[in-house]
């Protein structure tokens, strides 16, 4: 049967630059991650796609890095084969470690701890997740991230409270961060600037790789995207499987 390759981000944008009907918004959670993707039925492939935290030096926003391994406590491995595809397809990627983890890192000493201790290039909330759902199922993972702010970069306050759980942006919560430290504002700004260079580098892969992400597993591909523009729309996973719309753990 041929393949169903869901793709997981972290925000409802990288969603938009993924371009697929089958997209799983972990909105910065593992376990939700893990939870959506199991109930997201047959799956043959798990790319996790979108933006991460720089931790290696030598990185710019908007560098790409594909991960060879995703370290959360324990190591899980990407797919050779399709690592080997995206690295012929991308020019100038970074191949390392991602580390998973539960919460925004925004301090640089926090940054260089972990990549002293792992020799990881980035980190990301979502990888750990798919990557743990793909292990146990015994199907194909790889992960594709463009560094947003680099392993120098502290982010300000205001930055660590910007996301809701679905994957949007929480913007009064913001606000509400930011008048109680204005002085936020030069480094939100510049936060701002280093995502979108980050969104920029994922839409250009994202072309790079066409319809399939580079998943060539000598299987026919199951959706074919040069139709309808309907069969562009990005299935948001959050809750009713059985329907082309919206899923939700939280529409129980």
């Amino acid at each position: 049967m041929p393949p169903r390759i869901a793709l997981v981000v972290g925000l409802k944008q990288e969603a938009r630059a993924a371009a697929t009907p089958l997209t799983v918004v972990g909105g910065g959670c593992a376990k939700r991650t893990y939870q959506l993707l199991d109930r997201a039925g047959p799956i043959d492939a798990v790319m996790s796609f979108g933006i991460a935290g720089g931790i290696a030096p030598g990185q710019k926003p908007g560098d790409v890095i594909l991960a060879d391994k995703v370290i959360a406590g324990e190591i899980f491995s990407a797919d050779p084969r399709w690592l080997a595809a995206l690295s012929r397809k991308i020019p100038d990627t970074r191949v390392g470690a991602l580390v998973g983890v539960d919460e925004m890192i925004g301090c640089r000493h926090h940054k260089a701890r972990l990549h002293k201790e792992t020799g990881g290039l980035a980190v990301d909330m979502e990888s750990h997740g798919a990557a743990r759902y793909a292990q146990e199922r015994g199907i194909p993972f790889i992960a594709l991230r463009a560094v947003a702010d680099p392993h120098h970069r502290a982010l300000p306050g205001s930055a660590l409270v910007g996301m809701n759980p679905d994957g949007s942006t929480n913007v009064p919560a913001v606000l509400r961060a930011l008048a109680r430290r204005p002085g936020d504002l030069p480094g939100l700004i510049l936060t701002a600037r280093e995502a979108g260079a980050a969104m920029r580098a994922l839409v250009r892969c994202r072309r790079l790789l066409g319809e399939f992400f580079g998943f060539d597993h000598g299987v026919q591909p199951h959706l074919h995207l040069s139709g309808k523009n309907e069969a562009r729309r990005p299935l948001f996973a959050e809750g009713n499987f059985g329907l082309p719309g919206a899923l939700g753990l939280d529409a129980e």
